[in-house]
């Protein structure tokens, strides 16, 4: 699991622990099997469409950042 993803895992966890689950294409879709990644990848749009809430991490807020 890349650090990246892990941090997001940590910023997005529910404080009272209750159950999320989230699809995250990084560890859903095999990233070394071309063939499985594409199959992936032309499901993500009815994944999207069919999610209650869409999420989309671009990483952990800097001190300097202006988001």
């Amino acid at each position: 699991i890349r650090r990246t993803v892990a941090k997001m895992l940590q910023y997005l966890r529910f404080p009272d622990k209750r159950q999320r689950f989230l699809w995250i294409d990084a560890l859903c879709v095999s990233q070394d099997d071309y063939m499985e990644k594409e199959k992936q990848v032309n499901r993500m749009g009815s994944i999207y469409r069919e999610a209650k809430r869409v999420l989309i991490w671009l990483g952990q807020e800097e001190e300097y950042d202006d988001r």
